[in-house]
């Protein structure tokens, strides 16, 4: 680069203006004030989302289980409850068979008999609020279980209809996906939503008594990626309910992104759902120089009961997010005795399925 001539650099301000820039110059006191804000910053940003996480837990009681961490380098799964304890069941079988050991549950349905129905089972505590009515507080609530349980841990989030997959969990153990994410230096995994259904009405299958797995359907088409927010999020949406509530009006489909599996730190903390962290880098799916393994989260809610499925959109409704669409659980509440088998449709089977459809990136997992 040929540099510039002399009478062309720029001398600063000419000898009119020199006394009104030292005045400018006095009153921002050299960034002091800059500096001054920069603890406070730091204390709203970090200090207190997590002191009011804490002093969230007065709002709960222990009902069954162990009142700390338990001991070990294993993953904690941490999940919501808003009813059906068969549910329950099938999501202890299903992630026990992925090796967790450590389960945490936030009872919001109304009997609050979780506890009563799991019993003396190990490694599984639940926790009841003092006062079931206050819905907005839910979030605030499990970010606190987080911080008591999983702190220095790899945390999983869930809801008790969910199923977290990834690639080849048919064979390998959560273990083994956590130890190579470690090797990786990635401290957490995108998701997507992937909504299940039947080849009948979820109504008559849940008449009939049915385990999750007669769920075994979902759309492999129909889905769109929007650019990356101001958090650094990438909003999905597609699925059943855009394919059949919302095909006039797409962008009011829920959105499925999550960002349920993080190796959690006392400063992080969701704050809509699963669906936004702090801080926002842990939002970005990939690393900036590869791919990088991604996961899906199987729901089971269509076998809900009605009731169940109002209990977790009361809670849902009091979670907000820019551009993140309308709720799903009113959406599946309306999906249960409609068919929506159609040729979009495609048997799940293994998680090649979901690979093959493009919902799921393998990365260098292997």
């Amino acid at each position: 680069m040929i540099p510039p001539r002399r009478t062309h650099v720029n001398r600063g301000p000419m000898a009119g203006q020199r006394r009104r820039v030292r005045v400018f110059q006095s009153l921002r006191l050299g960034g002091f004030w800059a500096r001054l804000q920069a603890p406070f910053r730091v204390a709203s940003v970090l200090l207190w989302p997590w002191l009011r996480a804490r002093l969230s837990l007065r709002a709960l009681t222990l009902l069954s289980g162990p009142a700390a961490a338990p001991a070990g380098r294993g993953c904690v799964v941490v999940a919501a409850h808003h009813g059906d304890h068969a549910m329950a069941d099938a999501f202890l079988a299903h992630h026990g068979r992925l090796g967790a050991r450590h389960y945490v549950f936030l009872d919001l349905s109304r009997d609050g008999g979780l506890a009563a129905h799991l019993g003396d089972r190990p490694g599984c505590a639940v926790w009841r609020p003092r006062d079931p009515a206050r819905v907005g507080e839910a979030p605030v609530w499990l970010n606190g279980l987080r911080a008591r349980y999983a702190t220095g841990r790899w945390c999983l989030s869930l809801d008790t209809t969910d199923a977290f997959v990834f690639f080849r969990c048919e064979d390998r153990r959560l273990a083994d996906f956590t130890e190579f994410l470690d090797s990786e230096s990635r401290h957490h995994v995108y998701a997507l939503v992937v909504e299940l259904y039947g080849d009948r009405p979820a109504a008559e299958l849940a008449a009939d008594g049915v385990q999750p797995a007669a769920l075994d359907r979902f759309d492999a088409f129909g889905f769109v990626t929007l650019d990356p927010g101001r958090l650094r999020n990438v909003i999905v949406r597609g699925g059943l309910q855009r394919r059949t509530l919302h095909r006039s009006r797409p962008r009011q489909s829920p959105a499925l992104n999550r960002v349920p599996l993080v190796k959690w730190q006392w400063f992080y903390g969701y704050v809509a759902g699963t669906r936004l962290v702090m801080p926002a880098y842990l939002n970005n799916p990939h690393t900036p120089w590869h791919s990088s393994p991604t996961a899906c989260i199987l729901r089971y809610a269509l076998l809900a009961r009605p009731e169940t499925l109002e209990t977790a959109a009361r809670h849902e409704a009091a979670v907000t997010v820019k551009d993140g669409g309308l709720a799903a659980y009113p959406g599946l509440a309306r999906l249960r005795d409609a068919a929506p088998l159609q040729e979009a449709s495609r048997r799940y089977g293994t998680t090649r399925d979901l690979v093959d459809a493009g919902l799921l990136n393998p990365g260098q997992w292997f």
